[in-house]
């Protein structure tokens, strides 16, 4: 079989199971490399017979249409509830995702070129008025993309090819399965996940908790089996800080899993005693996760549990005072190719600050050495404005009659799955005095999400682009000035393949 004649036949096997039964409208978007759009719309047996240009990217609305409109009103029914993953390629991330908000397998999986779509196929097709309110409930839980939940929603057809970036990429199905599910059962499950979970006793686990040895320190799954009497406090305090960073941004199951810890420990704890613990480490700044630390008691007890040189991210976070540091959400660094490197560099110093700081506050906090402001009045105006517009920082209107300022704070929201980045504040400090720019800034805080607290990673050039809205040949220009400022160091080899790019952060 060609190339081509297997991809024709993933595309019909895709509408099939999407659009089986179905007798509306049917819209395929067709986009040149000029971005000319054009629609053809079809019933379910002409579809069927549809075979994409591979010169062009091709795209299939998720609903059916009763109008040649193809908007939200005249949506009529789907076949499936999806998610769309455009922040990541790492089909075990987003199955990792899926396991913890409690949902089932897909039934069809998607790779996109740049990023998994994934799928519930349905028992009968739902009407639109149904089916939108389960995806925004999908898109929650999952930490997914959360504009791929209208009406009015186009996906990338597999079978055809994602020419966005260069060089171009098939959209393929990795996956598929004949599980089909009722929408009002997956409608359920996700109802109940947000709930606080009923806390039962414990099941003794002598392979320890299994979202511990999920985490990717090497200490905390040295601990996931219990620890000796003694260290268990100070070692609670770590391992609740690692689940909170890798997402566990809900208090109900974070609990779960420090439960069922406490019972696997030599002395285990009394749970009102624990739950007091937990509460409080809940509550503390993320130090706990440094491998350096001021109290020599944590210092040594944690040591036992260290693998010393070969743990990967001592490299990184084992140089950086995590009190100097600061967490951005991922929910601001997924979107990271709508939020300027002057957006990231005051969230962090408001966030640095949580007490609040009002615009002259803020305005001093921005100045290098020299006095002069490290962006324009207007800059400044426009990056609060961002913040407050995605709703990670409160802003008090003063009263200018009376000489008042606005007052600026950062205001916490949940990470929905995905976890926070840490960024040592003296690579926000180099920004401010201009030792990188504020775009430069901007990819080395997305080169510490990939890294996910190892101290490297290895992203393409063209995934740096595409995350960040800009060309390959301004992502490399870029990372040669932060080379240059010593903020990261790139060389050649990762595990077996010598020719893999690797960025070693060094701040």
């Amino acid at each position: 079989m060609t190339i081509l004649a297997a991809q024709t036949t993933e595309t019909q096997e895709f509408i099939s199971l999407l659009h089986g039964g179905c007798g509306d409208l049917l819209v395929i978007r067709e986009i040149d490399k000029q971005s000319k759009a054009r629609n053809v719309f079809k019933r379910l047996d002409s579809a069927l017979t549809y075979i994409p240009p591979q010169d062009k990217n091709i795209y299939i609305g998720m609903f059916a249409h009763n109008d040649r409109d193809a908007t939200a009103g005249t949506a009529t029914s789907a076949g499936a509830v999806w998610a769309d993953f455009d922040d990541t390629g790492d089909a075990a991330e987003v199955v990792g995702r899926i396991q913890r908000a409690g949902l089932p397998q897909p039934s069809l999986t998607v790779s996109s070129g740049r990023g998994i779509h994934t799928y519930w196929l349905l028992t009968k097709r739902a009407p639109a008025g149904e089916a939108v309110p389960v995806l925004k409930a999908l898109a929650v839980a999952l930490g997914s993309d959360g504009s791929v939940c209208d009406a009015a929603r186009i996906m990338r057809l597999p079978g055809s090819m994602n020419l966005k970036y260069s060089p171009a990429v098939p959209c393929s199905i990795l996956s598929l399965s004949p599980l089909r599910y009722d929408l009002a059962h997956l409608q359920n499950i996700l109802t109940t996940h947000r709930q606080p979970a009923r806390i039962v006793q414990p099941v003794r686990d002598l392979h320890g908790v299994r979202e511990l040895l999920e985490s990717d320190m090497p200490c905390v799954r040295n601990m996931a089996s219990g620890v000796k009497d003694g260290h268990r406090n100070d070692c609670l305090g770590r391992i609740v800080k690692d689940l909170q960073s890798r997402g566990y941004n809900n208090k109900a199951q974070a609990w779960d899993v420090v439960l069922r810890w406490n019972v696997l420990c030599s002395e285990p704890e009394d749970s009102r005693q624990l739950r007091s613990s937990f509460e409080y480490y809940w509550r503390e700044p993320y130090r706990l996760l440094g491998c350096a630390q001021n109290n020599p008691v944590v210092q040594s007890i944690y040591s036992d549990y260290c693998v010393g040189v070969e743990c990967e991210r001592r490299a990184v976070i084992g140089s950086i005072k995590l009190d100097d540091a600061v967490d951005y959400n991922n929910r601001i660094l997924n979107r990271i190719g709508t939020v300027s490197g002057y957006a990231l560099i005051c969230y962090a110093i408001l966030q640095k600050h949580s007490e609040g700081l009002n615009t002259t506050q803020l305005r001093d906090k921005l100045r290098a050495a020299d006095g002069t402001l490290c962006m324009g009045e207007s800059m400044l105006r426009y990056s609060l404005k961002r913040l407050r517009s995605l709703g990670f920082i409160l802003t008090i209107r003063g009263n200018t009659r009376a000489g008042q300022e606005d007052f600026h704070k950062v205001q916490r929201q949940g990470t929905y799955g995905t976890g926070f980045t840490l960024v040592s504040y003296g690579a926000v400090r180099g920004a401010v005095r201009g030792d990188v720019t504020a775009d430069e800034f901007r990819l080395y805080c997305l080169l510490c999400r990939y890294a996910r607290r190892k101290g490297r990673c290895y992203p393409s050039l063209q995934t740096l682009a595409k995350d960040l809205g800009v060309d390959a040949s301004t992502v490399s220009r870029q990372l040669k000035n932060l080379e240059r400022a010593d903020y990261l160091k790139r060389y050649y080899g990762y595990k077996n393949n010598p020719w893999k790019l690797t960025y070693k952060l060094l701040l």
